[in-house]
């Protein structure tokens, strides 16, 4: 295996490393007794934030703080994933094919569905092959995780998912095919997820975290050259060390992330770093 040093760019998200996390999907999937797991990107979802978090795990190899904070990349805003136990689906534009093609290159039994170039310049040319592919995905499909956040406002999961425009074709009556929640129940992964998936130090999120050590080291030595002349109190000589870990927390607070993970955030006691200065 190849060796990484501090301070080398981290290796490219892979199609083993996209494989891993699928599998891990597909775990959790089985574990809940789930048929399948459908994620509804861009406007086709009203830009669901739990699908765009679980996208972004999935297919762009993020983690940890970072993952609950980036924003979906608009390329693939007209994308929607679905994975069954026995096959997956992925729908994408032309342009975003060859990507999402590799990384899921060692994915059993998946499908990278695109339209041609000519269907794509027709709205409703290309409105039909997307339909029809997510029809045939979900069909004879009882069970279907969702991801939806406590932040996307709604009442009712079955409601908030059949207001979604792609769902909304199932129950056009030229397909005559009804409600899709009727067909299907509709479970909402987003704690599981955030409990079971998100928070993991999987392989690739361990190699991120280890090319942050080059700035961990630079905050390290600027406090023990504070250590070094003379200072008295630990504050001060914590404070380059403090200053890199508040950074750290400016995307999303702890607050935050603990609303996202259905956790109580500690009265007192907030995660920080724990240095012991002295002989």
């Amino acid at each position: 295996s190849q060796s990484l040093e501090p301070g080398e760019l981290a290796p490219a998200y892979t199609a083993l490393r996209c494989r891993d996390r699928w599998l891990a999907l597909q775990r959790l999937r089985a574990s809940l007794g789930l048929d399948a797991v459908l994620l509804v990107l861009g406007p086709d979802s009203q830009f669901s934030r739990g699908s765009e978090v679980a996208f972004n795990w999935l297919f762009a190899g993020i983690s940890g703080r970072s993952l609950l904070a980036s924003p979906l990349e608009p390329k693939h805003e007209e994308c929607f994933v679905f994975v069954r136990g026995d096959r997956s689906t992925v729908f994408c534009k032309q342009a975003q094919w060859e990507e999402l093609a590799s990384l899921t290159s060692m994915w059993e039994g998946c499908d990278v569905i695109m339209p041609s170039r000519a269907q794509q310049a027709e709205q409703d040319d290309y409105d039909a092959v997307k339909t029809a592919t997510f029809l045939s995905a979900v069909e004879n499909c009882g069970s279907i995780g969702v991801a939806v956040q406590s932040t996307e406002e709604h009442d009712d999961l079955n409601m908030y998912v059949e207001r979604w425009p792609l769902v909304q074709a199932h129950a056009y009556d030229e397909f005559g095919l009804g409600f899709l929640t009727l067909r299907s129940t509709i479970v909402n992964l987003e704690d599981h997820l955030q409990q079971q998936l998100y928070r993991v130090w999987d392989y690739h999120s361990v190699v991120c975290a280890y090319g942050f050590l080059p700035q961990f080291k630079k905050a390290w030595d600027e406090a023990m050259l504070i250590r070094d002349k003379g200072a008295s109190d630990g504050p001060a000589t914590a404070a380059p060390l403090v200053d890199f870990f508040e950074y750290g927390r400016l995307a999303l607070s702890d607050e935050d992330i603990a609303e996202l993970r259905g956790e109580a955030v500690p009265p007192v006691l907030h995660p920080a770093p724990r240095v012991l200065v002295g002989a």
